[in-house]
């Protein structure tokens, strides 16, 4: 999963009768993504995706504006949200589809030239009963820089890092063997 190999990483709290999505994704920047399992047609949905910044937030949102712009949907930046690890830029985007028009709201965390984007969307219709949903999902992201610190138990906490050490070293292992082969070439 992409969130292991980030230098941070962006925890958040999923609507509760919401499921995960499919791990098929048509983008490999999306982390992970949720879906109301309630519905059947155009679900409402939500999902994390991680991009590296190196320009200036302001910058990056009028990039974000253009590209909407040029899809021919309607942009608004609404301001700011409050996060657990700081404000965050709320951005919404209005499209049509054929289901009907639809909201797209994202929540843009900027940390240390790393954007962790929160996206929800829904049908038009259908924010009003999902909005309060959505807003305690993205006050709920938080970044750390170590995953483990999140273990509150220091043993397990220990005993989770190492085997985390070793699970590496496993793989380091299994990678230099295939590069040495390569170089000797076909046995």
């Amino acid at each position: 999963m992409l969130s292991v190999i980030l230098a941070a990483h962006c925890l958040f709290s999923p609507p509760s009768d919401w499921e995960i999505a499919d791990s098929k994704t048509p983008s490999k920047r999306i982390i992970v993504g949720f879906v109301d399992k309630s519905k059947s047609g155009f679900r409402p949905s939500l999902n994390l995706t991680y991009e590296r910044v190196t320009i200036p937030l302001n910058e990056y949102l009028a990039i974000v504006q253009k590209n909407c712009a040029a899809k021919k949907q309607l942009w608004r930046h609404l301001g700011k949200i409050e996060t657990q690890s700081g404000p965050a830029e709320l951005i919404q985007i209005e499209t049509k589809t054929p289901f009907g028009p639809v909201r797209i709201l994202q929540a843009i965390l900027l940390k240390n030239e790393e954007a962790f984007i929160l996206t929800a969307g829904m049908r038009k219709a259908d924010f009003g009963k999902h909005a309060a949903t959505i807003e305690s999902a993205f006050r709920s992201m938080s970044i750390c820089e170590d995953l483990f610190e999140k273990v509150s138990n220091e043993q397990i906490r220990e005993a989770m890092r190492k085997s985390w050490q070793k699970r590496n070293e496993d793989v380091d292992s299994f990678q230099k063997t295939l590069l040495e082969q390569k170089e000797r070439g076909p046995a």
